[in-house]
Formats: C-alpha cells, sequence, structure tokens
C-alpha cells in the first residue's frame, strides 16, 4: 500500500509539473503570435501627440526636440516609466515593465495590447495605472506616449511575470558560477532577493534552460577550435 501511494504522489508531481510546464510555454506563445500582429487600429492613437521633454537649436535656429533614452545597462534594474522615454522597441519596453512590476511588487500587470507598433500595460482590475508606447515618427523607435502613474492596488506576493526565461536571463552569470545550484536553494534565493514568490517548476526550468545554453555555447567555442 506504501509503493502505491508513493507511486500515486509522484505521479501527481509528474502531472503537475508537465500541466506548469504546458501552461508556460502556451504564454510564451501567446505572447509571440500578438507581437506579430503589427496593427495600430486604435481610433484615439496619434503618434505625434507627446508633450515636449525638452529641446535644443540647430545650426539653422530649428528647434528639435529631445527625449531620454533607456539605457538598458544601467536602467533595467529598477526601471522609471516618464512620458516620452524612449525605448529601442517593444522587447526592450515590455522588458522593463516587468522589472518595473518586480521591483516595485506590482504583480498582476499584463500586457493586453502586444503589437510592434503600439504595446499598453495596464495593472490589476480597478487600478488606473496604465502605460502606452508607440512608434515614433520617421524612426524605429518606440516611445512612452501615455503614462498614468498612480496605482492603487497593493504589494502582491504572487507575480505573474515571474517566468523561467526571465529567471534565466537574471541569474545567468550566477548559475554560470555554481551550475550545480540545488533547485530549493536557488528557489529561496529568488523569493528573497525579489520578495515575490516563484513556483518551484519554474526555478528548475529556468536552471535546466540555462545549463543546456551555457553547455550550448561552449559546444560552440570547442567547434571553433
Amino acid at each position: 500500500k506504501f509503493e502505491e501511494r508513493d507511486s500515486e504522489q509522484r505521479s501527481a508531481r509528474q502531472f503537475e509539473q508537465n500541466r506548469e510546464r504546458e501552461e508556460e510555454q502556451r504564454e510564451e506563445e501567446i505572447d509571440t503570435a500578438n507581437v506579430e500582429q503589427n496593427v495600430v487600429d486604435d481610433p484615439d492613437y496619434n503618434s505625434d501627440a507627446l508633450e515636449s521633454v525638452h529641446s535644443s537649436d540647430d545650426e539653422g535656429g530649428k528647434k528639435h526636440e529631445r527625449f531620454p533614452e533607456f539605457n538598458e545597462k544601467t536602467d533595467m534594474r529598477n526601471p522609471t516609466l516618464t512620458l516620452g522615454l524612449v525605448f529601442r522597441d517593444h522587447d526592450q519596453f515590455k522588458r522593463a515593465v516587468i522589472m518595473y512590476s518586480l521591483v516595485n511588487g506590482y504583480g498582476e500587470i499584463h500586457f493586453p495590447r502586444n503589437e510592434k507598433l503600439k504595446v499598453v500595460a495596464k495593472c490589476a482590475k480597478g487600478c488606473p495605472w496604465k502605460c502606452c508606447v508607440g512608434k515614433m515618427y520617421g524612426l524605429n523607435n518606440i516611445q512612452i506616449k501615455t503614462i498614468l502613474d498612480e496605482h492603487t492596488c497593493g504589494r502582491t506576493w504572487a507575480n505573474k511575470n515571474m517566468k523561467s526565461h526571465l529567471l534565466t536571463d537574471l541569474y545567468m552569470d550566477r548559475i554560470k558560477l555554481n551550475p550545480t545550484w540545488p533547485v530549493d536553494s536557488f528557489l529561496a534565493t529568488v523569493e528573497s532577493e525579489w520578495n515575490h514568490s516563484c513556483i518551484r517548476m519554474k526555478a528548475y526550468m529556468a536552471l535546466d534552460r540555462t545549463l543546456k545554453i551555457i553547455k550550448g555555447k561552449y559546444a560552440e567555442q570547442y567547434t571553433k577550435l
């Protein structure tokens, strides 16, 4: 009986792990599909509607608006989202918003509109926070066109943006230095450092993905010798 019960428990754990893996894969596929829409059909959308941040004069005396640009190396760890801020592309903006949600504890921030030329980020239902970016006129960059920087929600322990591929990016260097990092220890580190819960399966997937990337890079370098 004990062996049967143990077997049932293992089967239940395996089923739950497979379900979590499939759910995360579906979320990533949905994100990719939304990005490929490449449509801007909002009647209220106006790529030129933006307050000037500051301006400068060229040699002919003509004024050109100049806007702050997001610096991934210095700003990504604790992003500050402001009107007029310029991003390289929609992927960089989404990553900045996700990091903003992790740092500040707003675990319900999501992207109801996710296109190449326009992305809308919103917080939990009932919270007024909203941030919209659109393509800049004549450029490939995107820019924050609208932002309502007010939250009426509280900090959450759970964060839907804490996904395994994000953990891979955040902990790549440390996992490389400690390739035998136990899952439970890694999970405790993630939750302690970000003050958010993380499903054990996501921690395992992050470690597994990172080690495969590292081994792949070593294999590639070896073939070049």
